[in-house]
């Protein structure tokens, strides 16, 4: 079974997912970056999204909001889960990912720019590798 996403928007003010959501790194991802969930993992999603979609469409109660906060954490900390375990399992990639940026590093060095810019920082090689500052970083 396919889940077929509408399209809801959910505002977090004064909850308590609201001061931590920050936490979630990959929202900053480009769309290449995405987590490779496999069937299990695809499974927990679908499972979520269906639970927040059936408490968004019905009656609101004293209870109803806090629900949808508490499951929307949870989906994130699976998302989280899911996305750092990606990394303990790519080693291949992982190895021409450092292959690059070691290529990129010498080639940094062997130029003018540390002189022009200084110290590079993240977003420099990232972007060289096609990468935002963030997945990169991680």
């Amino acid at each position: 079974m396919r889940f077929q996403a509408k399209g809801y928007g959910l505002l977090l003010c004064r909850t308590p997912l609201t001061d931590k959501i920050w936490q979630y790194r990959f929202f900053s991802y480009k769309v290449n970056e995405v987590s490779h969930l496999g069937d299990t993992g695809y499974e927990v999603v679908i499972n979520y999204m269906t639970k927040i979609r059936t408490e968004v469409e019905s009656p609101s109660d004293l209870h109803r909001d806090l629900i949808i906060v508490s499951l929307l954490e949870l989906l994130l900390n699976y998302c989280l889960r899911f996305y750092d375990c990606q990394f303990s399992t790519r080693k291949v990639f992982d190895r021409d990912i450092f292959m690059y940026f070691e290529y990129f590093l010498n080639d940094y060095f062997q130029s003018e720019l540390p002189q022009k810019l200084g110290l590079f920082c993240v977003a420099y090689f990232a972007e060289k590798l096609h990468f935002s500052a963030n997945y990169f970083g991680d």
